[in-house]
């Protein structure tokens, strides 16, 4: 099976969910081989907005899904570009159990595999995974971190701070970051700028990003310091052995970062002040300071947080005072070292679901 589009005629081949569990008619999410770069994503839409992408193709898997890598040689996996189709799909070689992909009425795309021997369908793959795979949950120069504590989970780019401080620490973090010091590019003297890495990451969204496969990545950093829109870079293609190819280049926003097992490099664009050089350099005393009203900002940020804080914390004393403490109690009391031990401390592996109340670990 394949999903994309026929350009001669116009076919799209896409799947789309039930309305419901027992309603088979079209419902409100779509999986769409999205292809406006000659980097291919696939894209779960909920109606006309974005909900998850599986990062651009990397000649091996998509990005922010290296678990296809597992079962790749059972389900090889194909992206095909001519002149004539645009398409992704897999094949199954001989003697390699049944395979399907289906997208659920809530949103959820899991790859199932026939398990003979408990003659049960048992899920591969399950997108979105986590809290960080719902698109652009930090919002514009965020990332996200899974593994994270529960309250923490968006933080900004180096060089970069919340757009909106009191936003961020409430929590709602789709304002993403702002630049600390902006970028010095002319091509001059005076020129600072330089790229910090970004290791192991899903790549931001390539909706409006340029793509040119005939480059090295050393050349594409050459091309990305040349022009003064270019904001990141990255290998268009990974190696088996490690390594890259080809290059990918963003002017706007990046949107959709993640951390991700097996992830990529990113190359961030930053004002010299911002990053880090061995002392003695001309840019050691440059040291990193944002401006002074955002200071007051976030330390007026800070103490209305203490205080929010030191409110519900009186509250919450309250509420346990009534809660008994007894070791007859049915659901007994487990300190967070505990948890964090039997949890791989929240990994992803762990990972057996997420509800409406947050992510369930096994």
């Amino acid at each position: 099976m394949k999903m994309g589009k026929n350009l001669w005629t116009g076919d799209e081949w896409y799947l789309t969910s039930w309305r419901s569990p027992d309603d088979p008619s079209p419902g409100s999410y779509r999986r769409v081989l999205e292809y406006a770069t000659r980097l291919p994503e696939v894209v779960l839409w909920q109606q006309d907005a974005k909900a998850y992408r599986t990062g651009p193709w990397n000649g091996r898997w998509f990005n922010g899904v290296p678990e296809a890598s597992t079962y790749a040689h059972d389900f090889p996996l194909d992206v095909t570009a001519s002149k004539s189709e645009i398409t992704y799909g897999y094949t199954a070689r001989p003697g390699a159990p049944l395979t399907r992909v289906v997208v659920t009425d809530a949103g959820v795309v899991r790859r199932l595999v026939w398990d003979a021997s408990s003659l049960a369908w048992k899920t591969f793959f399950q997108g979105p995974r986590d809290v960080c795979d719902a698109y652009g949950k930090c919002g514009a120069f965020g990332l996200c971190d899974a593994s994270a504590a529960s309250s923490a989970f968006c933080g900004c780019l180096q060089g970069f701070n919340p757009a909106s401080p009191p936003a961020w620490y409430m929590r709602e973090t789709s304002g993403g970051c702002r630049r600390n010091v902006p970028l010095n590019c002319g091509g001059n003297e005076t020129a600072t700028d330089g790229f910090v890495l970004v290791h192991g990451v899903k790549l931001p969204d390539t909706q409006n990003a340029s793509v040119d496969m005939s480059i090295s990545t050393e050349e594409c950093r050459d091309r990305c310091f040349a022009n003064c829109s270019c904001l990141a870079y990255a290998s268009a293609e990974i190696r088996e052995g490690g390594g890259g190819s080809g290059c990918i280049i963003w002017t706007g926003d990046l949107v959709d970062l993640r951390y991700v097992d097996r992830g990529q490099d990113l190359y961030l664009r930053l004002a010299g002040p911002e990053i880090a050089v061995p002392k003695g350099s001309k840019f050691a005393i440059a040291t990193v300071l944002a401006p002074v009203a955002s200071a007051v900002a976030i330390i007026l940020v800070l103490l209305f947080v203490i205080c929010w804080r030191r409110k519900h914390r009186i509250s919450r004393k309250r509420l346990n005072d009534g809660i008994p403490q007894s070791s007859a109690m049915t659901v007994p009391s487990v300190d967070l070292h505990t948890l964090k031990e039997a949890t791989l401390n929240f990994s992803e592996s762990h990972v057996i679901g997420q509800g409406g109340f947050g992510i369930v670990y096994k």
